[in-house]
């Protein structure tokens, strides 16, 4: 989330506005072209096969590969409300919690958490992502339970009912399949199992940024990204077969933080 941030902060600058907005119209006519050209090899959207999903998950494997390196240097921009996330999720955990956490990233949040589980399965598609938390985990004590694995929610080959808790934080603005995504977390938990998220909700303050971000996505400058409402947000994972039991909101900029449980 850090890299990300510090992304986001150089576009909404007041320089980069007006460069910005000026480069628009040569940027969209960019992506158009290039769209034409690229649209056969374009994926299914509602497609959940395995095979389309590793295509998918390893084109955000490069981007998020190229970040890795700066992501685990970048410092934590809200300490107080990371902690206030962390007392919450913890508040929902139990010794014999299995728990789940797709996007894990660098694996901070889940090293923080192991002491309180009996075990954490973390997972993301960028293998340098993975590789700086295993080194991270060999000089953190207490954290034998988080196995760390190069793996993508979309991918992930696991038994329905599988964990206690399943976390998704700083990621479901950054799924093209958000509502597939949803839809999984719930399988993979238990009856009355735990849904633990923090996104983005971009629509909500910085909207018309989705006029440059998204061609900027499809050409693979950036990743792709949803400009969500924080209600339509909370919606969608009711929807989703989920009743919202907190949540934590700590400015209209920051993630909007849902505890949900899942709805049989």
């Amino acid at each position: 989330q850090g890299s990300y941030s510090m992304i986001i902060k150089q576009m909404v600058s007041p320089t980069n506005k007006a460069i910005i907005i000026g480069s628009t119209a040569v940027v969209l006519f960019a992506a158009s072209t290039v769209a034409v050209q690229m649209a056969p090899k374009q994926l299914l959207p509602n497609d959940k096969t395995k095979m389309l999903a590793k295509k998918e998950e390893a084109q955000t494997a490069k981007f998020w590969n190229r970040m890795a390196n700066g992501y685990s240097k970048s410092s934590i921009k809200d300490q107080a409300s990371y902690e206030k996330k962390l007392e919450i999720t913890r508040s929902y955990f139990e010794p014999t919690s299995r728990v789940l956490e797709f996007a894990c990233g660098t694996g901070g949040t889940a090293l923080l958490h192991a002491p309180f589980v009996k075990r954490i399965d973390a997972i993301d598609v960028s293998s340098g992502m993975i590789e700086i938390a295993q080194e991270q985990q060999r000089s953190t004590e207490n954290t034998d339970n988080v196995k760390f694995s190069c793996q993508g929610i979309n991918s992930l080959d696991a038994a329905d009912s599988s964990y206690d808790v399943v976390m998704g934080m700083s990621i479901l603005h950054l799924m093209p399949n958000t509502d597939d995504v949803l839809s999984k977390v719930h399988r993979l938990l238990k009856p009355g199992g735990t849904f633990v998220s923090s996104t983005v909700c971009m629509a909500d303050f910085v909207g018309y940024l989705k006029y440059v971000i998204h061609p900027l996505a499809y050409v693979g400058i950036l990743p792709k990204i949803n400009f969500f409402k924080k209600d339509e947000l909370k919606e969608r994972i009711q929807k989703a077969g989920f009743s919202v039991e907190e949540e934590y909101h700590p400015g209209k900029d920051k993630a909007a933080f849902f505890v949900a449980r899942k709805v049989e």
